[in-house]
Order: C-alpha cells, then sequence, then structure tokens
C-alpha cells in the first residue's frame, strides 16, 4: 500500500432536525440513519477512491459497528488487515445533528475504541506503506507513528483538530516529524495565538512541517510552505453535509503530494475533492472518483493537475 491510516473509525449516527438545540432547548428528530465515519477512515475512503492504495490501522470493537465500518472500508478498497480488534469492547460513535442548511453539531461517545494507544501500533503495518497519515488526537501514540514511520523512511501528514491543538508545548516534539499539516483556521488560531493566518501558518513552519494547510470551508483554503503561501478557492457547491469534508480536502492533497503535482495545482483538486465530498450525506458516502474530480474541475475552467487521469 501507498498509504497507511493510524486512527479512528466510527458510526455516525445521524438526526435530522429543523436547527441545532440550544442550551436546555428540545427539538424533534425528522430522521434517523447511520453512516460510516472516523477521521482517519474518512481521509482513506476518499484516498482510495482517488486511486492511492491504501490501509487502516487503528482500534475497532468486536460489535455490530466495527463490522459495518470496516465492511465499508473494505467495499471501498481500502485494506483493513491493520484494524485492532477489541475483544469486549464497544466501537465508539457520534451523534450528528444536521439541519437544512448542510451545518452540523456533533456529540462523540467515547469507548476504548477512540483512538489508538501506542502499544496498538505496530512497525509491521507502518513498515508496508510509503506515506502514513493520522492525527493528534493521541499524542503519545502519534509521536510512536511518526518515528516508526520516519525510521523506515515514509513521509508524514498529520490532521490537529481544535481540541487537541489548544496545547501547543506537547505538540512541538510532534510537529518536527511531520510533512504535511492539516488544520482549520480555529486549530490554527489555537496552536499559534495570531488572529493571522499567513502568520500563523509561517510559525507552524518553524515547527518543522514543510507544508500547512489551513482549511476555511467555504471560503476556502490558505497553503504555505517555505517559499509558497497562496489561498485556494473553495469551489461553490449546494452542500448537504459538511461533515469530513476537512478529511477528504487532505486525501486530495495527499493524493497530489505523492504523486509530485505542483502545490497550487495540488490545492486546487484538494478543494475540488472537499467540495464534492459536501454534496452527499455522511463524512464518507459517495465519495468522488480521480475522474469525477477531473471533470468536476474541467466544468468550472479550473487547472487541471498534470498527468492527472492515468
Amino acid at each position: 500500500m501507498q498509504v497507511i491510516g493510524v486512527g479512528d473509525a466510527d458510526i455516525d449516527i445521524y438526526l435530522d432536525v429543523d436547527h441545532v438545540p440550544e442550551q436546555d432547548e428540545k427539538v424533534l428528530a425528522h430522521s434517523l440513519s447511520f453512516h460510516p465515519g472516523g477521521m482517519v477512515a474518512n481521509f482513506l475512503v476518499a484516498l482510495s477512491r482517488l486511486g492511492t492504495s491504501c490501509g487502516f490501522h487503528g482500534p475497532i470493537g468486536d460489535d455490530e459497528f466495527g463490522r459495518m465500518t470496516l465492511g465499508h472500508m473494505a467495499a471501498n478498497k481500502v485494506d483493513t488487515a491493520g484494524a485492532v480488534i477489541k475483544l469486549g469492547e464497544r466501537t465508539y460513535f457520534c451523534v450528528v445533528m444536521l439541519d437544512g442548511s448542510g451545518e452540523k453539531a456533533l456529540v462523540v461517545a467515547p469507548t476504548s475504541c477512540l483512538f489508538p494507544q501506542p502499544d496498538d501500533v505496530s512497525e509491521q503495518w507502518i513498515a508496508q506503506a510509503r506515506h502514513l497519515h493520522t492525527t493528534a488526537a493521541n499524542v503519545a501514540t502519534a509521536l510512536k507513528a511518526t518515528r516508526l514511520a520516519r525510521q523506515n523512511g515514509l513521509t508524514v501528514s498529520m490532521d490537529i483538530e481544535p481540541s487537541a491543538a489548544s496545547q501547543t508545548a506537547p505538540l512541538q516534539p510532534l510537529l518536527a516529524q511531520v510533512d504535511l499539516l492539516f488544520v482549520n483556521q480555529r486549530a490554527a488560531k489555537f496552536l499559534t495565538k495570531t488572529d493571522s493566518l499567513e502568520d500563523g501558518a509561517r510559525s507552524i513552519l518553524a515547527y518543522g512541517p514543510e507544508i500547512v494547510c489551513i482549511t476555511m470551508g467555504e471560503s476556502g483554503s490558505l497553503v504555505a510552505s517555505e517559499n509558497t503561501t497562496l489561498r485556494a478557492k473553495a469551489f461553490p457547491v449546494e452542500a448537504v453535509d459538511s461533515t469530513g469534508a476537512g478529511d477528504c480536502f487532505a486525501a486530495g492533497f495527499v493524493h497530489g503530494f505523492l504523486k509530485g503535482w505542483p502545490i497550487s495545482q495540488t490545492a486546487t483538486f484538494a478543494s475540488a475533492v472537499g467540495a464534492l465530498s459536501v454534496t452527499h450525506r455522511g463524512g464518507r458516502n459517495n465519495l468522488p472518483s480521480l475522474e469525477e474530480v477531473i471533470t468536476f474541475m474541467a466544468e468550472r475552467g479550473a487547472e487541471l493537475p498534470p498527468q492527472s487521469v492515468e
């Protein structure tokens, strides 16, 4: 496989509501549905759909939710042999309240399978790939995974959520191991203590990453490297569900990074993948193929990456 993903997979329980409830407010849900999710699992399915071979290495309970989420990854050609099945444990789940605008509120129900512990991470699986993708949800686990990746010659990408970005000091040794860093604008502000995304990106680069991508939803993204700082516009689409859009942007960027595409075209391609992902419900349902992304870009006059369709 080209990419190994170390992290989480879950089931998202969707509740359709007129609006997300405020404190002490009770609202009636119009429907209930179940969709496979998880930051790393979303990333891997999106990446596989683009044609990059990849595998999952993370904890799963031996329950119905675990079978559902692994089955969905396998159906999308993600190698699940590296999944760490936790006997007698439950797969974690997330309640997603979704309103008519496509925006959401989430409540995570954690279990022992929320994120791999350091002992769950095996060099056997990491050494098979050429690139590692993970998150900073558990810093000790991420440090072990990234160090094993470096020892085996892999490049590394990481996604840091706002909840993990609030404490910068523990993340600094981790950032030194990363080639590509993905953060949303809220996480970037927590990480850098500045409202300027450009200044924030430069300060993050000083910790060690080669490239920093700051996603801003419908406002696009800011991508910075030592020699380049650019903004990639978001493609306007009719949003159904924004769950997993950042994971899909990361998948599009890693796909282009591994192919050696220019950074500007990689950012535009990643924006297209992220845009298409919000047109369907669920973080990893009906994600676009490479051909669908290229067609989407061509129809909108976007510059296509070199040799984008093989």
